[in-house]
Formats: C-alpha cells, structure tokens, sequence
C-alpha cells in the first residue's frame, strides 16, 4: 500500500480538515490495480489524488491533469466480473463515487474493457502516477449513464438545481409549506463554494448561513434533499437526474425522471480557465477543485513533505484560499498575479502570512523540469514590454485560479439563450423561461446577501408573489481591487503542451504544430481563425461535443463572433445522450455481417449536419487506391483547388473498419464520381464508391 502526505491537518479550527472523511476508519481499496490508502468518506477520486495519482493519461503526447472536471467513468470490478456483462448502472463517475473497503475499480478508457490485465499491466509498469487512459483514443470522454435508461419517475411543485447558499435559500424559504421540493446537489454535502468566498464584515458567516439553511432543510417534511445527484437534461418540465446510490454496499448509477411544475436554477459558477500552454498539464488544478478536495476530504494536491504549491491568480478570492491553506499545513512557495497593484483584505492577509507575490505578471506556459520532474511556471509582464521573461518557479503542483464564468448548460438546454457579456469575458443568460428561473452566482449575483435574496426572488417570481429588489453591494474598488479577465498566452511551439479553453471533459485546445494536425477540431479552430464568413461545423469531430467556455474562449480569441454565439451554442453545446447513443448504434452495426447487396446501418447524421449540404444529402462509402483511412470531419470538395469550409459539398461522418463514410450533397448521385478529400496531409483524390442506405 501506498504511503501518502497529502492529508492535510485534523484540526477542529481548520476548514480543510475534511468534513466527510473520518480519519479513525482508514480503508483500502484497488484502483486499474493500483493499491490506495483511504479513509471511510473518501471517493475515489479523493483517494487516488491523496495516494499522488496526478495523471489520468495522455492527451496529445502530454499527460492530463486527472480532476473533479473531467468526470471519468469507472466500474467497480470482482471475480465475476465480465465485460459483457456490463450495464450502464455499473458505470459511475470518479469524483461522485464513495470507496468502499477493499473493493476493486478500474477506469475506462482505450481498450479497458477487453484488455483488462494488459491495461493494469501496462499501467504498472509505465506510469504509477497515471491511470493510464490514450484520450487521443477516446476523445471526447465518454459518460456512459447518460444513456441509461430511467430507474424512478418522481413528481414535485419545485425542484431546486444546486444546494448552494442560493438554492439552500430558496429551500429554506419553502420549507414547511404546502409544496412539494426537491433539492438536488451534486456534491455529496451542500454548500457550494460559499465558505471560499468567504464574507465581509457586515455580512453573516457562510458557513453559519449553510448550518441555518440545512437545519431548516433537514426537518422540513416537504423537502427531499438529493445529494451525490447531478441534473444532466431539462426537457420542458421534466429533468433527468444521474444519481450515485450505496445499494447492498455497493456504488450504483440511477436516473430519475422528475417531473415539476417549476425550476430554480442554482447551479453556481465554474472556475475559469486561462489560457496558455500547459494549463491542463499533470500536477495543475483549478482552485475550486483543490478547494473542495481539501474542504471535503483534507488533502491536498501535492506532497506535503515535497516542494510547495505555487498559485497563478486574477482574483482576490486566490489569497484567501493560500491563508487556509497555510493554516491547515500546506506551504505556497509563491502566488502570481496578474494584476498591476492588487488589494484586498485577502492580500493583506496573505502578506502577513508571510507569502510571497508577484504582481503585473501572467502565466506564460507550464513545462516540466527534467532532472527533478517539478513543474516550472514561466511568467511574463502583463503590461507594458510583454517580452521580459522571468525565472520560473519550481514547484510540485500549481494551482490555477482565473476568475468565474456562470454554470449556464442546464438553462442552455433548457431552451435558454446565453451570450458573452460585452467589455469582459463572462457569459449571460439572457431571456425568459415561463417556468425556469435563475438564482444565486449563476445569474451574476455576487454577495452572500443578494445570493441568499435571489433565492427567494426566483421562488417568488415562478408562483407569482411579490419579489424584493435585490441590492447587490459590493465593496469599493479602492478597498478590493476587482478582478481581471482571464490571462491568455499564445505560443506556437510544437514542444509545448496544448493550450486548453476549458476544464471540462471536451479537451478543446489549440494544440502545438506537432499535434495540431491529428483532430478535425483543431482545424475547425485553425480555419475559424481565417474565415470571417458564416461559421460551418463540418470540421468538427462528429462525436464531439462542446461546453459554453470552449465557445467563451473562441469568442476572446476573437475565432467566434458574438452574433454566432446563440446559434453555434445550440448546435455545438448539446447533452452527449445521442451522441452516446450515436456512438453504440455504430459499435453494433460493425460486428453483424454485411449483406452482399447494399449494406443498412443506423448511422444517425448528426442535429448539426441537418441541412449543411442541402436538404438532399445522402452518406455514400468513399474510397480511393491508396485505401486511406479518412479522420471524421474531413471536409470533401470537388476538386482540390479549394480549401474554403463554406464551398464543401460534404464531409466525412464516419469510418467503419476499413470503410470511409461521407455525407455528400445531392450534386453526387452516382458511383464512381471523382472528389477530393481534405485531411491533415493534404488533398488527397477519391471516388464515390455505394450508397450507403439508412434505415
């Protein structure tokens, strides 16, 4: 077993001691045969991150940061276990899932289901530290649940999406009433991030708010609260839940189905991601994240016998989260920010704690030490003379913080529409839902009492009672320096790791010229960079999705009009359901045997392909003598003088074996027609070979 520091404290004074770990119980379980020292109320992801598994693979030759945010599925395994056997409800995600004692678990990823012991083997012997998963090869990650079928139907007047100090607000409002409520959260505790954010000295502690609102909660008859329960789809008035439950002693998925008059969205913020090579990079994490690790579990993402953490920051809140860290016994060894003078009470504090900053800097890139495998986090000035470079600090484990964006996917497909916010680099809902209202962070209230206040109002204004102005008081710029955008730092370097634009599970990024070329995305966002015509989603990898900051982080990089923004959105920031579904018809239709006439499969176009290439448009196998396997999204044209994504009369959908499949425009309607196919080499000349007929 492994030994680990990474615990933090277990201090009574100290929030991060971990209020769902109890440390007199220690467990022990085995993870892609890796065995982890835990403790009773760890999940897995928790205890894999304290046992200093850092890495869930690779991506693009680099090693991904293994977090909260890529949602990683993982199945539970023991001597009965076979893989055809396997159903969705098996299958659950790391960061929600509890460890159980002495159990079994392995992550899914390229060809670990039928190579279960190579896999485990192979991760033995390259890298203890990585599960170990080739997102090249499973790109995007896939989220099996959300095709599972429904376990449960249930009915409420209300359900309230996150248990936030808003959501939990709203609760508290309703409790005891005559409606029927239903909380959902999709931590294991409610909270949200409010006790980071922390309170003025007028305003009421979060953590005693948090305390008020769940009692009232608890001994409410007309609310279930539904922890470890995430909201996945909104369809009218019906949400789909994907739930982890302990069942007989064992972790299980459950989708429920709950039907509701209303809808209060509470669903906070994301913490945002800057953008510059190696910002996803093994050894990093998102402050919110290393957050709730040490909130809810004590550990912290890096040895604490080891060389510190270093923090790159534009917000005050960063400083506040580096003193609770020194309290609970991590060391910072620098923070940078990205702003000129800063000051807040947070940074006034933190000087006291004696840490050091670094001020009018941004983060250049993240590589890695050669000789003694740290990280090194370049900076450079943020004004003036942007190319004075300063010596990198050294540290194992870096912590991103780059500012808020508003948690808007529920409301998107829900039929809400979203746009950038002018003059920054934040999102806004914008419209009305007659039966969704938004509440708390994610409707860009700020303060613990315009929060708490929003919560109410949102109730209020679904059963049609009388709302309160909501004054959002902020403290003076003079005393609390505002935040900055978020810092960007583009470099064309093929040594360097990708530039990510979001933590989420799409891995969009703008990857280094050696690997640029290996996803139909990164030409998507290459040629999005040179057209200034109507954006077309050919190019995109069919089973990709995207998320709002992907489409956020092309808008600042100026690759994405904000008059696009509401149509791409509903087009490209989708629930990866069909998808999924998508995915397993095709996986189906390539182990039955073809007929020896025309071949029928259930190849579903995708939403976004309807209508690209004309009403008309029909897949057809393509081929051509150098038998080339063509990647999905590969543009199709009639000759190749031309390289415009708007004159495409087709793309590449799919490949099955050692068949390329296209949609092509109605202008093809013969066998043997000559095109030309656009890959990463080049043109390269093809012919229509069959029709391919759907069902």
């Amino acid at each position: 077993m492994r030994t680990t520091f990474k615990r933090l404290k277990d201090d009574e004074k100290s929030i991060f001691s971990g209020i769902l770990i109890n440390r007199l119980k220690p467990i022990k379980f085995k993870l892609n045969g890796i065995e982890i020292k835990a403790f009773e109320g760890d999940s897995i992801l928790s205890g894999a991150i304290a046992n200093n598994i850092i890495s869930a693979g690779t991506h693009k030759g680099h090693e991904l940061a293994l977090d909260e945010t890529l949602s990683l599925p993982i199945i539970q395994i023991d001597k009965n276990y076979r893989a055809e056997n396997l159903q969705p409800k098996d299958i659950l995600p790391i960061e929600r899932t509890p460890a159980i004692d002495n159990a079994q678990y392995i992550s899914i990823g390229s060809k670990t289901l039928s190579l279960l012991s190579e896999f485990i083997n192979n991760i033995q012997k390259k890298n203890m530290n990585s599960l170990g998963i080739n997102f090249n090869e499973t790109l995007p990650v896939s989220q099996p649940w959300l095709e599972q079928e429904a376990d449960e139907s249930l009915n409420a007047d209300l359900i309230i999406i996150g248990a936030g100090i808003a959501g939990m607000s709203a609760a508290s409002h309703v409790a005891n009433s005559k409606k029927n409520v239903i909380l959902l959260e999709q931590r294991p505790y409610c909270g949200g991030d409010a006790i980071l954010f922390g309170h003025s000295a007028d305003e009421e502690n979060p953590k005693d708010i948090i305390q008020r609102f769940k009692h009232n909660i608890d001994k409410a008859k007309n609310i279930r609260l539904m922890t470890s329960s995430k909201a996945i789809d909104i369809k009218k008035n019906i949400v789909r839940v994907h739930s982890v439950e302990l069942i007989d002693g064992r972790a299980t998925s459950k989708i429920y189905l709950i039907k509701a008059k209303k809808i209060i969205l509470a669903s906070g913020c994301d913490d945002r991601l800057p953008i510059f090579p190696g910002n996803r990079m093994a050894g990093t994490i998102g402050m919110c994240s290393a957050f709730h690790l040490a909130y809810a579990y004590g550990v912290w993402p890096a040895d604490l016998t080891s060389k510190a953490s270093a923090i790159t920051t534009s917000n005050n809140i960063a400083y506040r989260f580096a003193t609770l860290a020194l309290d609970a016994g991590a060391t910072i060894n620098k923070i940078i920010d990205t702003r000129l003078e800063p000051n807040s009470r947070f940074s006034q504090f933190a000087k006291a704690y004696g840490i050091k900053t670094e001020t009018g800097l941004k983060p250049e890139k993240i590589t890695i030490d050669s000789s003694t495998k740290l990280l090194n986090l370049h900076s450079c000035l943020t004004h003036g003379n942007e190319t004075a470079r300063f010596s990198p600090i050294k540290a194992k484990n870096i912590i991103i913080a780059g500012g808020w964006i508003p948690r808007l996917f529920l409301w998107h497909i829900a039929g809400g529409k979203v746009k950038p916010t002018e003059g920054s680099y934040g999102l806004n809902a914008t419209g009305s839902l007659s039966n969704i209202a938004l509440a708390g962070s994610c409707a860009n209230w700020s303060s613990t009492q315009a929060v708490c206040q929003s919560g109410i109002n949102a109730f209020n204004s679904l059963f049609r009672r009388k709302t309160t102005e909501i004054i959002d008081k902020r403290i003076d710029p003079i005393f609390e320096t505002l935040g900055d955008n978020i810092s960007i730092n583009i470099i064309d370097d093929a040594t360097l790791a990708p530039h990510y634009y979001d933590r989420a599970s799409s891995l969009t990024c703008q990857s280094s010229i050696a690997y640029q070329n290996n996803t139909a995305t990164n030409k998507f966002l290459k040629k999005l960079t040179n057209s200034h015509k109507k954006i077309g989603f050919g190019e995109i990898l069919s089973e990709k999705t995207l998320s709002l900051a992907d489409l956020s982080a092309a808008y600042i990089l100026k690759k994405l009009p904000a008059s696009d923004f509401s149509e791409i959105a509903q087009q490209r920031v989708i629930i990866a359901e069909n998808l999924c579904q998508t995915k397993q018809a095709i996986e189906n239709q390539v182990n039955k045997k073809p007929t020896p006439k025309k071949r029928k499969n259930i190849i579903d176009i995708p939403n976004y392909l309807e209508g690209r290439f004309g009403e008309k448009a029909k897949l057809w196998e393509v081929s051509n003598s150098e038998k080339t396997q063509f990647e999905t999204g590969n543009l199709i044209y009639t000759s190749s003088d031309n390289t415009d994504p708007m004159q495409a009369i087709g793309v590449i959908v799919n490949n099955l074996k050692d068949r390329n499949i296209a949609l092509l425009s109605a202008s093809i309607d013969q066998p043997e027609h000559q095109i030309s196919i656009f890959s990463h080499q080049g043109h390269k000349l093809a012919k229509t070979k069959a029709e391919y007929i759907t069902k």
